[in-house]
């Protein structure tokens, strides 16, 4: 069990070595709750949280192989954009990307879900799906909803071909903004 698992669960459990990473681990989160003011149990519950402990045991890891810098180095990116698409119907001049129609070898569902836990494992808390145009990808509502598991955000390079409202009743998220 990991110091962070240990730490959400109130749990000490593991060899030597983890009850001390265990104890270090928490003082540091105590001195930071009681820097910024914040509920040490709260701070334990939202540990619990897969994609949170991710993101914080990137800035311990980072700590740990860098040390404490300006700006703080991390072990993986907490964002990744990621280019879904070639697929888009304009010509904008400002764009640096040789947009226009879907590629032949652009990946498949399934090889797409795969990276996206692929970033996952390695780290990576968010993924921004960009390229051409996101929702022109034939999967864009699979490929949005199967990725919720393994990333705590997904953000959505739209040039607005698409209204956003359209975009929203496409994935079933009610009148809620994705």
């Amino acid at each position: 069990m990991s110091a962070l698992e240990s730490i959400s669960h109130e749990a000490s459990t593991g060899s030597l070595t983890d009850k001390i990473y265990t104890l270090l681990v928490k003082g540091l989160l105590v001195i930071g709750c009681r820097t910024f003011g914040a509920n040490l149990q709260s701070s334990q519950k939202y540990l619990q949280n897969p994609v949170v402990k991710r993101g914080v045991s990137s800035v311990l890891r980072g700590i740990q192989e860098y040390g404490i810098v300006r700006p703080q180095l991390l072990a993986s990116p907490s964002l990744v954009v990621w280019n879904l698409t070639n697929a888009y119907n304009l010509k904008c001049k400002h764009c640096y990307q040789a947009v226009g129609k879907r590629l032949s070898d652009e990946l498949t569902l399934d090889e797409k879900l795969s990276v996206v836990k692929q970033l996952s494992d390695s780290g990576v808390v968010a993924v921004a799906f960009s390229g051409g145009e996101p929702p022109s990808s034939h999967n864009f509502k699979r490929e949005t909803t199967k990725s919720y598991p393994y990333v705590s955000e997904i953000r959505w390079g739209i040039k607005g071909i698409e209204s956003l409202k359209r975009i929203i009743q496409r994935l079933d998220l009610g009148t809620s903004s994705p």
